[in-house]
């Protein structure tokens, strides 16, 4: 490909922009010759006549006319534009959706809640993930009310997540929502974690530092976003016509960075929320056995695995392989890993033993799986 000239058409209001871009400016330097890459919050006549394509992210209406009319090839990164007409690189909602819920699930957690918008495509797909991942549990959809101040949308907020039954994992559309959440809980007799555990999406750094508490995330890996987005723009301005103006490409998130408003497993027992800590710690070592759990927990074996069992409804052997197997699945899809190398990482002897495992349990092998996935992230319709 030639050096082109591109143009990002952004109002840069999050972290969630900033990082797309730094995906696209990773790229457009990568090329040979280095690629232009320029952005703003506006599109006049002068700007459509210098560039060769362009990138746009959530842009209003009077905007999208602009677009529209420029004539030149388009790529949007925002769910706010999958029925306008462009090609779009976008989060993978529902991987985002079933994430969360696994994130939750380790943590014993049985009672659920979801905030988010209503109205917006992201928001209500997360929603419905998360629903359907966590079958047959039902998840309590929070609603913030319309047309009031925001004094008195915080005041309901605070009422309705007071209500929620103790041990209740709140998963909100982002971090926006979940530092909401957390804000006016922060002066409440709930407290997270403990009575409530809290999740958000974007690993948004400023959003987080401005958390009362250490806020876990979903990174939604915004930065390749902008690297496919801007890869996609270069094939269609080499080759107009070859991308169909339906496509849709989802990229997965790149994991969970974990803070502490998820650091609580949903117990008050207090010999197995210390063994589930030293899970979390020791799951993917090979090395650490159930003996030595029971040895740092101060208790037999025998009476660690059948109170552990009655808590959680789970026996420590199938708890630990659960992690791993989730472990494995999430670096078969975020990473370029072999699978020798996810073995070690899950804590698997072997890449045969993964393979064999992880075909019982799923009923294909990893490359399979990690192929179908990859194919899925593709959708055309």
């Amino acid at each position: 490909m030639s050096g082109k000239q591109i143009y990002f058409l952004v109002n840069m209001t999050t972290s969630f922009e900033e990082r797309i871009l730094r995906g696209m400016a990773r790229f457009a330097r990568a090329q040979n010759p280095r690629w232009r890459l320029r952005w703003g919050a506006k599109l006049d006549e002068d700007i459509s006549k210098d560039c060769n394509g362009i990138v746009m992210f959530a842009v209003n209406p009077d905007a999208l006319a602009l677009v529209r009319d420029c004539g030149l090839p388009v790529v949007a990164t925002s769910t706010r534009h999958l029925k306008d007409g462009f090609p779009c690189v976008v989060t993978d909602d529902q991987a985002i959706g079933e994430l969360a819920a696994t994130h939750f699930r380790e943590r014993f957690y049985r009672s659920f809640a979801y905030l988010g918008p209503d109205n917006v495509a992201f928001g209500v797909a997360r929603q419905q993930a998360f629903a359907r991942a966590l079958t047959p549990e039902p998840v309590r959809v929070l609603h913030l009310r319309e047309g009031v101040a925001l004094e008195v949308r915080l005041r309901d907020l605070r009422r309705d997540l007071e209500r929620l039954p103790p041990q209740t994992a709140v998963f909100c559309a982002n971090d926006v929502f979940a530092r909401m959440v957390l804000t006016v809980l922060e002066h409440s007799a709930r407290k997270v974690p403990g009575d409530l555990s809290v999740m958000g999406v974007d690993a948004d750094e400023l959003v987080g530092l401005s958390c009362p508490v250490d806020l876990t995330s979903i990174d939604s890996a915004p930065e390749r976003i902008g690297e496919r987005a801007i890869e996609l723009l270069g094939r269609m301005i080499d080759r107009p016509g070859h991308v169909p103006a339906d496509r849709v490409e989802r990229v997965r998130p790149a994991g969970v960075v974990e803070g502490s408003s998820t650091d609580a497993l949903a117990t008050e027992d207090a010999l197995v929320e210390r063994a589930g800590q030293l899970i979390r710690q020791h799951a993917f070592d090979r090395d650490y056995s159930i003996d030595q759990l029971a040895r740092d927990t101060g208790c037999s074996r025998r009476s660690l695995e059948v109170r552990f069992s009655e808590v959680t409804d789970m026996g420590i052997s199938r708890h630990i392989w659960k992690l791993r197997m989730d472990r494995a699945k999430e670096l078969l899809l975020t990473t370029p890993r072999t699978l020798t190398e996810i073995a070690e990482a899950a804590g698997f002897s072997s890449a045969y033993h993964l393979c064999e495992k992880f075909k019982k349990e799923t009923g294909i092998t990893p490359g399979r799986f990690r192929k179908k996935k990859s194919e899925a992230k593709m959708d055309l319709g």
